[in-house]
């Protein structure tokens, strides 16, 4: 029988922490941006994604509607599930926490030899951090901008960012012979 035809109550544990575990890449994208995995907001996440399924299940729009025995049901289907529902999301935030520790030490390296590597030809490199590739933006030119991204990985390889480093200097070498109002635009 499927999830939809089920009653709450008939919900075995294994579906109804398929369901909350559903919250989970929502919660992951939502905090992309700060990076702060808060154990206790995504439960909660976690814990109203079954409080929605419970009040379709039940008909109602809110819990205030359901009557004593139906909010006894919930509680203790969340009493009974937290632990494991904690276990779960904890090993989530463990592999969050390590996955995000080497991007940023990803990070830091690519703005290390980055920077330099245009230091040393004499341009000025804006290198930006993100998950799995950094963002360079170079100043060009008659206030034009060249932003690319190289990934972390193919940074380790040998040539690619002195590659990166002779196309920016070309770039800039014909913008100087076109001369001023020369642009270059996407399509």
């Amino acid at each position: 029988m499927s999830l939809s035809k089920k009653l709450f109550r008939d919900l075995t544990d294994e579906e109804l922490i398929e369901e909350a575990m559903k919250a989970v890449p929502d919660y992951l994208e939502m905090i992309r941006s700060t990076g702060n995995f808060d154990l206790g907001a995504c439960l909660g996440k976690e814990f109203g994604r079954l409080e929605s399924l419970f009040k379709a299940k039940h008909g109602i729009r809110s819990l205030f509607q359901a009557d004593p025995d139906e909010r006894a049901e919930i509680d203790a289907v969340e009493f009974h599930l937290r632990p494991i529902l904690t276990e779960k999301t904890r090993d989530i935030q463990q592999r969050y926490l390590q996955s995000r520790k080497v991007s940023q030490i990803n990070g830091v390296t690519a703005k290390a030899l980055i920077g330099a590597a245009f230091r040393e030809a004499g341009l000025q490199a804006d290198v930006t951090a993100q998950r799995y590739r950094a963002r360079v933006e170079v100043r060009m030119p008659s206030g034009h901008m060249v932003r690319f991204y190289i990934s972390y990985k193919k940074l380790k390889e040998e040539g690619v960012l002195e590659g990166c480093l002779e196309a920016v200097q070309k770039l800039m070498e014909g913008l100087t012979r076109l001369g001023y109002g020369a642009a270059i635009k996407r399509v």
